[in-house]
């Protein structure tokens, strides 16, 4: 079986937050973008507010570099 999911995100927001939905339109994921940072942050979050996982781009590497961190902080 194959989930789909659907991102909605507004395109004129203060942040960069936006939820993933089910087919049925149903909020499964949020992620919180964090604008206030040096680096880009994303923290994806069930709808119900636990934190599953985080994204954060790396700064002053050759090539564009990403951290992915599980809800424990474990690269």
């Amino acid at each position: 079986m194959t989930n789909r999911y659907k991102i909605r995100q507004n395109l004129i927001a203060i942040g960069d937050d936006f939820w993933i939905e089910n087919e049925a339109g149903q909020r499964i994921f949020k992620v919180d973008g964090k604008v206030l940072r040096i680096r880009k942050t994303l923290v994806f979050k069930k709808a119900l507010g636990k934190k599953l996982a985080q994204i954060q781009e790396r700064l002053l590497t050759i090539r564009d570099t990403i951290v992915i961190d599980d809800a424990d902080g474990k690269e």
